[in-house]
């Protein structure tokens, strides 16, 4: 089989071997549904109701920041080795990822009942469902281009690296690979020193 650049397959295809690529994007649609159907703010919700919410948008920027930085460390150079062709997708996608930051720092910036929490979180979860589309195609021809082994190597790695991976949304931190290589494991130890300091935000 070929890629995108016409690149021989080097192994076998086959459903479901990306797995954790797979859990990982179960888990970004599950809390960006569950985000989705929270009541939308307005002056007369509850407290409960805004903690919930608080609660779940923060759940889903750990989850899409961590794995998305996995991703561009991790998953994206191996596909560029054996797919060159996939190069302006990954592009793209790594653009909206920094999109979705941008509002993630927005919306850690709004009031808890200011109103335009509704249309930004609209978008934000907008921006997560494309990014995860793109996502889906290129990891398709992940699975059908790199051989079984160094696959199953590349996610006990992902697995990894989300011990290290930021938790908190970085859209001014480069995106390339060397650059994010340095920085990204020193802003997930910041990061994660942060967050323990922090008062915890629990659903009710």
């Amino acid at each position: 089989m070929t890629g995108a650049a016409g690149v021989t397959s080097g192994g076998p295809a086959g459903p479901g071997r990306a797995v954790e690529l797979a859990r990982q994007r179960d888990e970004l649609r599950a809390l960006a549904g569950a985000l989705a159907s929270c009541p939308p703010v307005v002056h007369e919700r509850t407290a409960s109701e805004m903690r919930e919410r608080l609660a779940l948008t923060a759940a889903l920027r750990r989850s899409f920041v961590g794995h998305e930085t996995v991703k561009l460390l991790r998953v994206w150079p191996v596909l560029r080795r054996h797919d060159p062709g996939a190069v302006p997708l990954i592009a793209e996608s790594v653009q909206l990822k920094k999109r979705a930051e941008e509002l993630m720092v927005k919306l850690g910036w709004a009031g808890e009942r200011d109103e335009s929490i509704n249309d930004d979180t609209a978008a934000l979860l907008g921006l997560v469902e494309e990014v995860l589309r793109i996502e889906e195609g290129l990891v398709a021809q992940l699975e059908v281009l790199v051989p079984a082994d160094e696959l199953a190597r590349l996610q006990r790695r992902l697995h990894r690296g989300l011990r290290w991976s930021p938790t908190r949304a970085h859209p001014e931190l480069p995106s390339g690979f060397r650059s994010a290589r340095l920085l990204a494991p020193l802003v997930g130890v910041v990061d994660r020193l942060r967050d323990l300091c922090a008062p915890r935000v629990a659903p009710t």
